[in-house]
């Protein structure tokens, strides 16, 4: 299945959608509820709730493309709440001491009556509650239909009754409980936090002058303003786009920053600290928020980095035919999840590290492959739908940083084409060139990003200029072709039989030297473009913005219909 073209413009084009704190509270690992392996990879923990962050950006997703200021509001209380992952109630203890008679331990088991139809609830405490406390935390168990936190449609069915008697570990307490003020959300897509001493942390803060950038980044977007970044000349200006562009950011951001951003961090601290329970545990939900709840059962749908890559192997001829078409991101991160577990488990630290190292640098494959698309459609399809140029400063603004650290230029030149506003004069040989000379500062190759694939049915051409940076061209070169549309322009894949064995020395020659000739032409005109860009971000010192995301028809269903990906 292919899940191609320009037209889809990686919406993830999912969606029949439904338009339905960070936690400082530490709880002992409960008892699995039920074991499911993500793809190849085992947990040690159940860790469902963290791979339900991908509900949550489903939300923000359909709220966001009502492309109002009420539906960017909506996307926001999401945002920095949260909805689906990690739905716990905070409830007021009835007794005749004014609180509880006996310690209860974090991780006991509690349940209760549901609020909509009588039915069992379950879940568990979150702390630890001391004698004559007046207040238990108690988190759901995955599954159960209660979410409220910054949901707009709150969901309460599944949560407990207003008032009653649960059971904790044979105990009976009663209880009073506010459903729409005292329910929370553990986790939100604000809070999926990152160690200042990490990697990310620190490439995020060189680069702009705080830790806080995706964060920053993100609500400018939500809310039509400015970033105020401590490096003023890297801000972001979101008064550029309107509603449909200030979306699209929003939409991509937060998966090419802060989940993105907290996977890379969370295998940092695992591998940091190595061969203990946390570890683990930090392994393991990196791998849920890597993957989502819908992937790791449905293959290619969901929200979150492997659906990306997924979408991207399509596009950039990167997947993996013989492997039910994984994308080759995918494949090798998956093998790396699996075996730097192992490491962690051995107490092997520094090959732990190696793996996380690996890792990292495959899963910017998809945003540059992202950028890269979305240049092309800027260039040479002259398409300037905020749609377009929301979705490339995102994923602009997901890579910058990487950039920064490895070569300045290259991030001087992707900024300064694809900040908000400035998309429609973007140049796809100048953005391909500044990727492509960090490769291997960023240790991906030329075969990992592969090259855009026209549209026809085999999948057999690249689009003319949009090849791998590894591929020899044919000397005969003809205008680009539109990704959305199959064409006759489009360079042929590299095959053994490329020549006409008839073709004669003389015809040969000339053939060279004609590509000899637009070789240097190219090299020529690129060299041009990027010092002409370059020299325009020297004297040009205002912010940049964030593009669109891509028209996305909204359709109302029920609140507990799933929505799937077209």
């Amino acid at each position: 299945m292919r899940f191609l073209s320009i037209a889809v413009m990686l919406s993830f084009q999912m969606l029949q959608l439904v338009v339905k704190t960070s936690s400082t509270i530490t709880f002992a690992l409960r008892k699995l509820q039920k074991e499911i392996s993500f793809l190849s990879y085992e947990p040690t923990e159940n860790v469902d709730a963290y791979a339900a962050i991908d509900l949550d950006q489903r939300s923000i997703i359909a709220r966001t493309s009502l492309e109002t200021e009420v539906g960017m509001d909506q996307a926001k209380q999401i945002y920095t709440k949260g909805s689906f992952s990690q739905s716990y109630a905070s409830l007021k203890v009835n007794s005749v001491g004014g609180g509880l008679s006996t310690e209860i331990l974090a991780g006991s088991d509690v349940s209760g009556i549901a609020y909509g139809d009588g039915s069992r609830v379950g879940g568990f405490i979150m702390k630890n509650a001391k004698v004559e406390n007046t207040e238990l935390m108690v988190q759901y168990d995955v599954g159960t239909n209660c979410f409220v936190g910054g949901n707009p449609n709150p969901e309460k069915s599944g949560c407990f009754a207003k008032s009653g008697t649960i059971v904790v570990d044979g105990q009976s307490i009663t209880y009073t409980y506010n459903l729409l003020g005292d329910t929370f959300n553990s986790q939100s897509i604000q809070r999926l936090n990152m160690s200042q001493k990490t990697a990310v942390s620190t490439a995020y803060s060189d680069y702009s002058g705080t830790y806080d950038y995706n964060n920053q980044w993100i609500l400018a977007a939500l809310n039509g303003a400015s970033t105020r970044f401590p490096n003023s000349m890297v801000d972001f200006d979101f008064g550029n786009f309107g509603l449909e562009g200030r979306a699209a950011s929003v939409r991509w951001g937060t998966v090419g920053m802060n989940v993105w951003g907290y996977v890379s961090s969370k295998l940092e601290e695992a591998a940091e600290s190595c061969n203990d329970d946390q570890a683990l545990r930090d392994w393991d939900q990196a791998v849920a928020v890597y993957t989502g709840s819908m992937a790791k059962t449905e293959g290619n749908t969901g929200y979150l980095l492997y659906t990306l890559a997924q979408v991207e192997c399509n596009n950039f001829g990167t997947c993996i035919k013989d492997k039910n078409d994984i994308a080759d991101v995918n494949s090798k991160v998956f093998e790396n999840f699996v075996l730097g577990k192992g490491h962690v488990t051995k107490n092997e630290c520094a090959n732990a590290k190696k793996s996380v190292k690996r890792i990292q640098a495959l899963m910017k494959v998809p945003l540059i492959q992202q950028v890269l698309r979305m240049t092309y459609a800027l260039d040479n399809n002259d398409d300037y739908q905020e749609t377009v140029q929301g979705q490339a400063a995102a994923f602009a603004a997901s890579i910058l940083p990487s950039l920064h650290k490895c070569k300045d230029a290259s991030a001087i030149s992707v900024y300064n084409d694809l900040a908000p506003g400035k998309g429609p004069s973007a140049s796809y040989e100048v953005i391909k060139f500044a990727l492509e000379r960090t490769y291997d500062c960023l240790e991906i190759t030329c075969a990992d990003v592969g090259g855009l694939l026209d549209t026809d049915p085999a999948g057999t051409k690249y689009l003319k200029g949009a090849e791998p940076c590894d591929y020899i061209k044919s000397p005969v070169l003809s205008p680009a072709s539109s990704p959305s549309t199959p064409s006759t322009d489009s360079v042929l894949l590299p095959s053994k039989n490329n020549l006409d064995s008839s073709v004669s020395k003389n015809g040969f020659i000339i053939g060279i030297a004609i590509g000899i000739t637009a070789l240097v032409a190219t090299v020529l005109f690129i060299t041009v473009a990027k010092h002409k860009r370059e020299i325009e971000f020297a004297t040009d010192n205002s912010a940049g913005g964030i593009h669109k995301t891509s028209d996305l028809d909204l359709v109302e269903v029920s609140e507990n219909q799933v929505p799937e990906i077209i």
